[in-house]
């Protein structure tokens, strides 16, 4: 048994089960025309599933432990901590100003920088492949109204 999957196995459970209930009244509708509440509860629903199988995976007994991934073992990852917080918070003072685009970008390339194994190729790769994958669903797919380019940049 691993206490530490089955504690993050139960808080995600948990918190999918509030956020189903939280959007109960949201209406569902179908996929062809999603209501306010659909896309609620299918990551609601995601989250129960995702902490279902971090569950199970933690109440296994006799399982080893896998090399290099304990995150006891070196400590608190204060350089990962510090480069996620400077990524949520250029997003959330940039989306305005930059466009959904810049700011989506700019984030994942912070984010990278959490880690000491990303190279400056892999992060630019994956920022521009979010940036595309966002405007594919946001702007494309849904029709919703985000800038890609915010004022400063138009």
């Amino acid at each position: 048994m691993n206490r530490k999957d089955i504690a993050a196995g139960l808080l995600l459970l948990a918190m999918g089960a509030f956020a189903l209930f939280a959007g109960r009244g949201l209406a569902l509708t179908n996929f062809d025309a999603m209501g306010p509440g659909y896309f609620p509860r299918a990551l609601s629903a995601m989250l129960c599933v995702l902490g279902a199988l971090i569950l199970a995976n933690g109440l296994r007994k006799g399982r080893a432990a896998t090399p290099g991934l304990d995150a006891d073992a070196g400590g608190t990852p204060w350089r990962a901590i510090a480069w996620i917080s400077l990524a949520l918070l250029w997003f959330g003072l940039t989306v305005r100003v930059l466009g959904l685009g810049p700011a989506l970008g700019g984030a994942v390339l912070l984010a990278c920088a959490a880690s000491p194994r990303s190279s400056v190729r892999s992060s630019l790769l994956l920022a521009t492949g979010m940036v595309l994958f966002s405007w594919l669903v946001f702007v494309y797919f849904l029709r919703m109204p985000v800038p890609m380019l915010g004022t400063w940049l138009t």
